[in-house]
C-alpha cells in the first residue's frame, strides 16, 4: 500500500514536471516567434498600431504625398490689398502681388479638409482606432489659444485673411497640427513608410531641378511656360519683373520665395536622401540618391543660408562622434570631422570672395565713429534734437525760416552764412545740417544727417510738429525699449535688434497674443534713429517677421502656445533620441525614422533664426507626424531584439 502511494505520488510529480517543462518551453516558443516577427503593438497602451491588410488603405496616404510633394511647387500670382496701408510705416496703399504663400496657403487648407474627411471615413466607417492617447494633447491646447489670440487679435482682418507674405492665417496655423496628426495616423506599416520617403525624396528633387535652373542662370519661373503658369490671365507677364534673389550668392530659391527658407527646406530633406542612399535595394535607385545628394548640397551653398550651412555642419560633427564604437574612436573621428569642417569653411570662404569671414566681422564689430545724432523728440512748439550731447530746439517762424535755439529759448546764430544751415559751423567732418523746405504747399523743417533727412511739420490734426515717413505719413518717433545691450543690435544680421525689441512685447502675450500675422502691427516700426543708427537704409524696412520662429509663436499665439509646442516637440524629440542612439534603433525602418529625426531637429534649430512660414513648416509638420509614426513601429522590434539577446544569454548560461 505504502509502495502504492509512493509510486503514484512519483508518477504524478513527474508528470507535473514533465508538464510544466513542456508549457515552459512551449511558452518560450511562443515568446520568441512573437519576438522575431516584431510584435506591431506598444505597451502601457499608448499605441495600438496594426497592420492593414485590405488594398484600399493606399488611399489614404495621398493626401500625405500631395503635402509632400505638390504643396512646395504651388506658385501662382495673387494679388492682394494691403491691409497695413492705414499704418503710417507702411508704404503705399494699393494691392501687392503674392507669387509663393498665398496659393500654398489655400492649398493646404483644402488638403486638410481631405485629411478630415479620410480621418472621419477612418474612424466612423472603417472603426480604426488612431491610437494616440495623449500625445497629441498639447497641439489641442495650441490650436485653441491660436483661435483665442485670433479673437482677441488687434488686427483681426489680418489674422483671418492674411496679406502678400503673411498668409500665415489662422486657418493655416490649423493645418499644421492636423498635417502631424493624420501622418501619424495613416503610416501604419514598413509599406506605409516606404511610401512617405518616396514622396519626399520626390518632392525634394523637383525643388532640387528648379534650383539648378536657377544656378545657371536660367530659372524655369522666368521662362516663358513658366511665367505662363505662375501669372494670371489679364496680367502682362512681360511687365512682371523677378527681384527674388537680387544677391549674386543668394540665387537659389527653388518654388520657395526666399533663399534662407529654401536652406531650411533643404535641411528638413537632406537627411531623407542620406537614407534613401543607404536603403535602397537597386543600383538605379542609389545613383539617384547619390546625384540629388550632392545637387542638394550644391543648392544648399547657392541659397547663401548661413543657417542651413550652419546646420548640415553641426550635423555632421554629430554623426561623427556617433560612428565609433569606443569614446577614443568617437573623439577621433569628431576631431577628424572638426578639422574637415574649418577646411570646407575656409574653402568656401575663398570661393565666395571671402563673405563668411566679413559676415562675422562685421557681426561683431562696433561702430567705428560716434553717431552724434542721439535722440529727437517732437513737440507742440518744436522739435527737440540731442546732437553730440547738446540739447538743441528747431521750429519754423511764421515766414518759413528755420529758427534753432538751445535749451534756455535763446536763438543759436549761424557762423556762416550759408543757405543751408550747419551745425556745428567749426568746420567738422560730421556736422548736422537743417533747412525748410515747402512741398504742395505745405513748410517743413528738414534735418540732415549722414545722408538722412528726416521732415517734420506742424501743419497736423493737433497742430503740433510730427515727424513726416518717407511715404508722406505722419508719425511719431519714439525709442524702443531692448532686453540686449546695444552691441548685439548688429548680431546675426540684425536680429540682435529684432530679438531684443520683441522680447519686452511678450508681457501682454502670456495667454494668449496679438493674433497670427499681426508682428508687423505690434513690433515698434517708430523706433526710426536707432534703426538709422545701425544701418543706412534700415529706418526704411518694414519688419514683419522676428526672425526667430518661437518668438513668432509666442507673441502672435500667447507664451502658452509656445509652452504647449514645446512640449510636443520635446517629446517627440526626446522619445526619438532614445531609441536611435541605440544601433538596433537604426536598422531598417529604423534608418528612415533617425533621418526624419535628424530633419526635423535641424528645422527646429534653424527655427532660432527663421521664422515659421507655409513655404516650409506643413512639409515639417507632416515628417514629424510620420517620424511619431515610424517610432512605434521601431520600438517593438528593439524590445524583439533585446528579448532575443536576453534568450540566446540564458542559453549560454545554461551550457556553461
Amino acid at each position: 500500500m505504502i509502495l502504492l502511494f509512493c509510486e503514484t505520488f512519483y508518477d504524478r510529480i513527474c508528470l507535473s514536471c514533465i508538464c510544466s517543462y513542456r508549457e515552459n518551453r512551449a511558452r518560450r516558443r511562443l515568446e520568441r516567434e512573437r519576438s522575431r516577427k516584431g510584435v506591431r503593438w506598444a505597451e502601457e497602451g499608448k499605441v495600438a498600431m496594426r497592420r492593414g491588410k485590405e488594398r484600399g488603405m493606399r488611399w489614404d496616404l495621398l493626401p500625405l504625398i500631395a503635402l509632400f510633394v505638390l504643396l512646395p511647387l504651388v506658385v501662382r500670382m495673387q494679388l492682394m490689398d494691403n491691409l497695413l496701408k492705414e499704418y503710417p510705416w507702411f508704404p503705399g496703399d494699393g494691392q501687392r502681388g503674392d507669387f509663393f504663400l498665398y496659393w500654398k496657403s489655400r492649398f493646404l487648407q483644402v488638403l486638410a479638409v481631405w485629411m478630415l474627411l479620410v480621418l472621419a471615413d477612418r474612424r466612423l466607417i472603417r472603426r480604426k482606432e488612431s491610437g494616440c492617447g495623449k500625445r497629441f494633447l498639447p497641439l489641442a491646447g495650441y490650436g485653441l489659444l491660436a483661435v483665442l489670440s485670433t479673437v482677441f487679435s488687434v488686427d483681426r482682418e489680418l489674422s483671418v485673411y492674411g496679406m502678400a507674405d503673411q498668409c500665415e492665417t489662422i486657418g493655416t496655423l490649423l493645418c499644421y497640427p492636423l498635417a502631424a496628426y493624420y501622418g501619424y495616423c495613416v503610416v501604419e506599416d514598413e509599406k506605409d513608410v516606404k511610401i512617405a520617403v518616396a514622396a519626399l525624396a520626390a518632392g525634394g528633387a523637383l525643388q532640387c531641378l528648379l534650383g539648378i535652373s536657377q544656378i545657371l542662370g536660367h530659372s524655369f519661373w522666368e521662362t516663358a511656360a513658366g511665367r505662363a503658369l505662375i501669372i494670371p490671365e489679364g496680367i502682362d507677364a512681360g511687365q512682371v519683373i523677378f527681384n527674388f534673389a537680387q544677391e549674386e550668392m543668394h540665387s537659389v530659391y527653388m518654388a520657395l520665395y526666399n533663399p534662407n527658407y529654401a536652406g531650411v527646406y533643404i535641411v528638413l530633406l537632406l537627411p531623407v536622401f542620406i537614407a534613401f542612399f543607404f536603403l535602397a535595394e537597386k543600383k538605379i535607385w542609389k545613383v539617384f540618391g547619390a546625384l540629388f545628394l550632392a545637387l542638394f548640397l550644391w543648392c544648399l551653398i547657392e541659397t547663401g543660408s548661413k543657417t542651413g550651412l550652419g546646420i548640415v555642419l553641426l550635423g555632421g560633427l554629430a554623426a561623427s562622434f556617433f560612428a565609433g564604437t569606443s569614446l577614443k574612436k568617437r573623439l577621433l573621428c569628431l576631431g577628424a570631422a572638426f578639422c574637415g569642417v574649418i577646411l570646407v569653411m575656409a574653402g568656401y570662404d575663398f570661393l565666395a570672395g571671402h563673405k563668411v569671414s566679413r559676415y562675422f566681422t562685421e557681426a561683431f564689430r562696433e561702430r567705428e565713429a560716434a553717431y552724434l545724432l542721439e535722440n529727437i523728440r517732437t513737440e507742440k512748439e518744436y522739435v527737440n534734437i540731442r546732437f553730440g550731447g547738446e540739447e538743441l530746439y528747431f521750429r519754423l517762424d511764421d515766414d518759413g525760416n528755420v529758427l534753432l535755439e538751445d535749451g534756455k529759448g535763446e536763438r543759436m546764430e549761424k557762423k556762416e552764412p550759408s543757405e543751408e544751415g550747419i551745425y556745428p559751423a567749426n568746420g567738422t567732418d560730421d556736422p548736422m545740417r537743417f533747412h525748410a523746405e515747402t512741398r504742395n504747399g505745405v513748410p517743413y523743417l528738414v534735418t540732415e544727417y549722414q545722408g538722412i533727412a528726416w521732415y517734420f511739420t506742424d501743419r497736423t490734426e493737433d497742430g503740433g510738429y510730427a515727424y513726416i515717413t518717407p511715404y508722406g505719413k505722419a508719425d511719431g518717433i519714439t525709442e524702443a525699449k531692448s532686453s540686449f545691450p546695444a552691441q548685439w543690435d548688429s548680431l546675426f544680421t540684425y536680429r540682435g535688434y529684432i530679438w531684443g525689441r520683441t522680447i519686452p512685447l511678450l508681457g501682454k502675450s502670456l495667454f494668449w497674443g496679438s493674433g497670427p500675422n499681426t508682428f508687423a502691427v505690434v513690433f515698434p516700426q517708430n523706433d526710426y534713429l536707432t534703426r538709422a543708427k545701425l544701418k543706412e537704409g534700415f529706418f526704411r524696412e518694414i519688419l514683419t517677421k522676428p526672425h526667430n520662429m518661437y518668438l513668432q509663436a509666442a507673441l502672435e499665439t500667447g507664451v502658452a502656445s509656445l509652452v504647449f509646442l514645446l512640449i510636443f516637440w520635446g517629446r517627440y524629440l526626446t522619445e526619438s533620441f532614445r531609441i536611435y542612439r541605440k544601433k538596433e534603433g537604426r536598422r531598417g525602418v529604423g534608418m528612415t525614422g533617425l533621418a526624419i529625426f535628424a530633419g526635423t531637429a535641424g528645422y527646429l534649430l534653424a527655427g532660432i533664426t527663421n521664422d515659421s512660414i507655409v513655404a516650409a513648416a506643413p512639409i515639417f509638420w507632416g515628417m514629424a507626424g510620420v517620424g511619431m509614426a515610424v517610432n512605434q513601429l521601431v520600438q517593438p522590434k528593439q524590445t524583439a531584439s533585446r528579448q532575443i539577446s536576453g534568450i540566446d544569454k540564458r542559453k549560454r548560461r545554461r551550457k556553461e
